[in-house]
């Protein structure tokens, strides 16, 4: 008796070996209880009250950006033009950051708001809510 629950164990083990992290750890996060899921969510959403404050107060009003913003403004504009950027932000000592791609993430909310300035700043804030929420569903 005890030898065939010791052989479930070890089936059961090496189907656990074969399932995907994401699979493993929803699996594991509905045997552990309502109280530990609660939990998570509740810090999700804590995590995420900062940028949804943010949106709401940015939205729609009149911004003149200066300095980096204005860079980072018109990177995120020209994305949609026809010489999108290919590199990221230029920094001082002669170089750019790797990657456009902040700018090409930003420009959807950009589009929509019809190019205005505080439509980077509000992409900015869904980039980072999409990010700490992310964080927050691995944590």
């Amino acid at each position: 008796m005890c030898g065939v629950d010791l052989r479930r164990e070890a089936r059961g083990s090496d189907r656990e070996r074969r399932l995907t992290a994401l699979q493993f750890r929803a699996r594991h996060l509905t045997r552990g209880g309502a109280p530990e899921v609660m939990l998570s969510v509740l810090i999700a959403a804590l995590m995420l009250v900062p940028c949804v404050v943010a949106i709401a107060v940015l939205a729609g009003r009149q911004w003149w950006p200066v300095d980096d913003f204005a860079v980072i403004d018109l990177r995120v504009r020209d994305a949609w033009s026809l010489h999108p950027p290919l590199t990221g932000l230029y920094s001082r000592p002669g170089w750019n950051h790797p990657g456009p791609l902040m700018f090409w993430l930003m420009s959807p909310v950009s589009l929509l708001s019809h190019a205005a300035p505080w439509g980077t700043r509000i992409g900015g804030a869904l980039l980072q809510g999409i990010a700490l929420g992310w964080l927050g569903w691995l944590s």
